[in-house]
Order: C-alpha cells, then structure tokens, then sequence
C-alpha cells in the first residue's frame, strides 16, 4: 500500500484545516452577537471580548454603537491563536443577561442562543 500524501503532509493539512475552521466559526459566531445586541449607549455591543486560551470574565469600557470596532477586535485578537486554539467570546456586563432574556425590543429574545443555533446549522 503506498500513501498518495505522506502522513506528516495529511496532519499538517489536518492542524491547517483545524485551525481555520475554529477561527472562522468564531468569527461568524461573533459579529452575529455583536449585530444582534440591542444599542443604547452601545456598551452591549462593545463589550463582546474575544480571548484566546482564557475566557476573561471582567466588564471593559468599551462603547461601540456599529459593533464595527468590536468585530475588528476579533478579527485581530483570533488572528494570533495557536494550533488547536481554544476561543472564548464572553460579555460580563450586568445586564447582558437581561437583554438576552428580552428587555429590550431592538433584538428577540434568546440572540445568544439564536446565533450559537444559526452556526450550528451552518456547520
């Protein structure tokens, strides 16, 4: 039996391919939040945090009413990560909850889970 890839090229194609998939998954995850958080003063939207490794559980002072800068930042931020990266995107404002539960009538209730849901058809 010969091998029409040697076994070293097929996982390097492998790590590739995973690290790509991984990425743009949360790319695709994440500026589907960030476009259906509602917008005040655009803190919800601002304070989508990409990581990579580590989820960081702390509210930032980051205003974005267009979530343009907030995807930016995930682009940037998941740009870097490693081989087989563990990606977070959190948002640990007070009332993040709230606005997913429905208390704002610029986005549906459950956008968290509805954009999670959208890639997983997608996949």
């Amino acid at each position: 039996m010969s091998w029409s890839k040697p076994p070293t090229k097929f996982t390097a194609d492998v790590t590739r391919d995973h690290r790509i998939i991984t990425i743009k998954t949360a790319l695709d995850i994440d500026r589907r939040l960030v476009n259906k958080t509602p917008v005040d003063t655009g803190m919800a939207k601002g304070n989508w945090v990409p990581s990579i490794g580590l989820a960081i559980f702390t509210p930032i002072n980051s205003a974005d009413k267009s979530g343009g800068a907030t995807i930016s930042k995930a682009v940037a931020v998941f740009a870097s990560a490693p081989n087989y990266p563990v990606l977070y995107i959190t948002n640990n404002l007070p009332y993040i909850r709230e606005l997913n539960n429905g208390s704002s009538v610029q986005a549906p209730k459950n956008f968290f889970e509805q954009s999670v849901a959208e890639i997983t058809d997608v996949l």
